[in-house]
């Protein structure tokens, strides 16, 4: 899966620090519970995160459903 994050969107809204952070952190992280990241890049513009695919949908729908809050 590839993760395309605009530099111009990342400073305006604030979010350099975080999401540098989450790159050093995915790049540092090897367990089988969580999402490896495979490589990272930038050009100009964007900035691009290569992480394995893994096939089901985020974890944020399987949690928030019509019938579950996540509790």
């Amino acid at each position: 899966a590839l993760k395309v994050q605009n530099k111009k969107d990342i400073i305006e809204y604030n979010q350099v620090d975080g999401v540098i952070r989450e790159k050093d952190i995915m790049a540092k992280l090897d367990h089988p519970f969580l999402i490896k990241l495979v490589s990272h890049w930038k050009d100009d513009n964007k900035l691009y995160m290569l992480m394995k695919m893994y096939q089901g949908g985020e974890l944020q729908t399987v949690i928030h459903t019509e019938n579950r809050d996540g509790t």
